[in-house]
């Protein structure tokens, strides 16, 4: 499961760089509204695997600070769902960016992980 740590951060990268997309399309008129709804949630679905992978990871090299990077991001994720039901767009779209600073840094946080494990 550890091993699957760095795959699955890149997953999360490619998702949310797909989401940026729709989310842009959406603010123009397109109507993608409800593919980036479930997309939103799988994503959220991911990163909770990634937070698994991230306890495991982080239990074998020693280094459980990962996982409050990960397990920061789920609930980043699961407030960032909330702010889409509830239709508050600025917010949603001001944290959604914050998401992606925060995915794009779990990547080398995951890379580094793995690297310490010895895998």
């Amino acid at each position: 499961m550890a091993l699957a740590f760095v795959p699955l951060a890149w997953v999360c990268v490619a998702v949310l760089v797909l989401q940026l997309v729709l989310g842009v399309l959406m603010m123009s008129g397109v109507g993608v509204g409800t593919v980036h709804k479930v997309l939103g949630m799988m994503l959220a679905l991911v990163v909770l695997v990634a937070a698994i992978a991230a306890f495991v990871a982080g239990k074998q090299a020693g280094k459980m600070g990962v996982l409050g990077h990960v397990g920061g991001m789920l609930v980043l994720m699961i407030v960032q769902i909330a702010l889409g039901e509830l239709g508050a767009t600025w917010p949603h779209i001001i944290l959604g960016v914050l998401i992606v600073i925060g995915t794009f840094a779990m990547v080398p946080t995951a890379q580094k992980t793995i690297a310490a494990i010895g895998a």
